[in-house]
């Protein structure tokens, strides 16, 4: 199968970017545990899509707390451990 590929999405990487095209929390969350090294765990997620840009010099904590003022997702770190929980599940 051939497809259009979104070529400034393709190589943000070089310029030292992440860069979200309407991408789901999954995917995304893939890409941060890669260039992190860290493991991201979680169960059923909103079905919220992302777009946005974001420089790989930002800290991790300010990548997460970017996603958190959504409000749909809280995030909790332990031993290179990223806990991701919806906002369905946070105590009241």
């Amino acid at each position: 199968n051939v497809e259009k590929a979104n070529i400034a999405n393709e190589l943000s990487w070089k310029d030292g970017n992440f860069l979200f095209d309407d991408q789901p929390l999954p995917m995304i969350m893939r890409q941060l545990s890669r260039w992190y090294d860290v493991e991201v765990s979680y169960g059923e997620l909103p079905q919220t899509r992302y777009s946005g840009f974001i420089s790989r010099d930002v800290s991790l904590s300010r990548v997460l707390e970017m996603f958190e003022k959504t409000g749909d997702i809280r995030f909790e770190i332990t031993n290179r451990t990223i806990y991701v929980i919806p906002q369905n599940e946070l105590p009241m």
